[in-house]
């Protein structure tokens, strides 16, 4: 009986610890944090509740349904076995006595072995009466603690899906929002867009140059946030718009030339000198640049196939083309670099005809995103 008693505390202590084990610790990202059950939330270290904690409950659910688990089945599985147990070793213990108190009456028949066999019979039945009790009062013990471990994790249950429902309701607020400042952000980009060269329609290959080649500071536009695409493009404004294409550094260029019409003091001139330097313009022999001159398609195709290095000498259908023409070998990269997009099947190149800023932004734009 006393290995009974020890062993059933035993079990009974270890399970009412662990119970009492659930209510600390069960938020595992609060040092510290306790369940309370008034709020159906975490109370943290510091005293203040937490119904919106993003704790994981998953782990202390699953040790509590465990432990639920092991007390309604396994104790009192045990209890009951021990109890078994206990009521044998009763049996064995009196088994002897019992059998000589009996035979004790057989053989003497007086009133003193009588008395000796029912006070032992007597005794018997009071320790397995004691038994009984102490059995039926340890399961109603782990009946107990099963009803107070199975509270607490409804109770758990109950918060973690609250707190779930609030992190969903949370998560999509932020999503909402998150949407709705896209929206802002484009429609203020959308805004800021419109400002920039309004002249340019926007479903436009002339539109998606000149954003590209801004996006690149190429190109800059009017005062007036306006493009001007029909103005023609003189020889200073391309020498400025390829060596930026090309990535040229500038800073700290002191090239020295000698044309008649260009000067220190011009906004051009470091673009005019280094595009001298690197062979993209020579100026005329009487050693004038005109920097203020339209730039013809022959002086485009030139200057634009040398300063972003593009080939020579590739065929071409012209034929308003002189076979000796200065600019001859560097016709076929008109088609191979889809230079003029809307003459493309033309055979007529008109070397002679300006160029407009917006031929001239969609032949940069059509080799930069092909070629570089």
């Amino acid at each position: 009986m006393k290995k009974f008693l020890i062993t059933t505390l035993i079990i009974l202590t270890s399970f009412t610890v662990k119970a009492a084990d659930l209510y600390q610790g069960c938020c595992s990202y609060h040092s510290g944090a306790s369940y309370c059950h008034a709020t159906n939330s975490i109370m943290c270290s510091d005293g203040k509740f937490s119904p919106t904690c993003t704790c994981n409950f998953d782990s202390e659910l699953v040790d509590v349904e465990n432990l639920f688990k092991f007390n309604n089945d396994r104790v009192p599985e045990r209890i009951n076995s021990d109890y078994e147990n206990a009521i044998s070793d009763i049996n064995e213990l009196y088994a002897n006595s019992l059998s000589r108190a009996e035979a004790n009456v057989a053989h003497y028949g007086n009133n003193q072995a009588r008395s000796t066999l029912e006070s032992l019979l007597q005794k018997k039945e009071s320790s397995s009466d004691d038994i009984v009790f102490i059995r039926d009062q340890l399961l109603e013990d782990a009946a107990l603690e099963t009803n107070e471990v199975l509270n607490i994790y409804m109770a758990m249950k109950a918060s973690a899906e609250t707190l779930k429902a609030s992190n969903v309701a949370a998560q999509a607020a932020i999503e909402e929002k998150a949407r709705l400042a896209k929206e802002e952000a484009l429609a203020a980009e959308k805004e800021v867009m419109m400002r920039i060269f309004p002249d340019v329609p926007r479903d436009s290959t002339e539109y998606e140059a000149a954003i590209y080649l801004k996006n690149k500071d190429v190109i800059k536009g009017n005062p007036d946030g306006s493009f001007g695409g029909e103005k023609p493009v003189n020889r200073a404004e391309l020498a400025k718009m390829l060596l930026i294409a090309k990535g040229v550094e500038l800073e700290g260029a002191k090239e020295k030339i000698n044309y008649t019409d260009v000067s220190e003091k011009d906004w051009f001139w470091i673009y005019v000198a280094k595009a001298t330097q690197l062979g993209i313009i020579k100026g005329d022999p009487d050693g004038s640049f005109r920097p203020g001159s339209p730039v013809n398609r022959a002086e485009l195709i030139k200057m634009i196939s040398i300063s972003l290095d593009l080939g020579e000498d590739l065929n071409h259908k012209y034929t308003d083309i002189a076979s000796n023409a200065w600019y001859e070998k560097y016709l076929g990269n008109v088609k191979t670099y889809n230079l003029f997009p809307e003459e493309y099947y033309k055979v007529w190149f008109k070397p002679q005809q300006p160029v407009t800023r917006y031929e001239t932004a969609v032949a940069i734009y059509n080799i930069l995103i092909n070629s570089y």
